[in-house]
């Protein structure tokens, strides 16, 4: 986050929950949580009350349909300056996991 805003961290917490009888399809859920071997330190912040999914679901015809979703609590970062940094994580997340995929 750009100055004058502190650093800041998330730790989260994924599981992955298989559909039955498929091996294509599934879903990844995630959520902040506190975990001992991430320590919250005093000169970051840590963000919490986020979650969210990726929903793999099987098209057939060898094609998927990926659908990523995230939440978080309101931050006192003003939206125009935490906007565009989300929006630029998630293309770049998608980004990423599409290549991942496609290996």
């Amino acid at each position: 986050i750009p100055w004058p805003f502190g650093d800041q961290d998330c730790c989260l917490l994924f599981q992955l929950h298989a559909v039955p009888g498929s091996d294509r399809s599934g879903e990844i859920t995630f959520e902040s949580t506190l975990n001992n071997h991430f320590p919250i330190t005093s000169d970051v912040s840590r963000i919490t009350g986020t979650r969210g999914r990726w929903l793999m679901e099987d098209q057939g015809n060898n094609t998927m349909r990926v659908t990523y979703t995230i939440t978080t609590n309101r931050s006192k970062i003003p939206r125009w300056v935490s906007d565009p940094i989300v929006r630029n994580n998630m293309f770049e997340t998608m980004s990423t996991f599409r290549n991942i995929l496609e290996k």
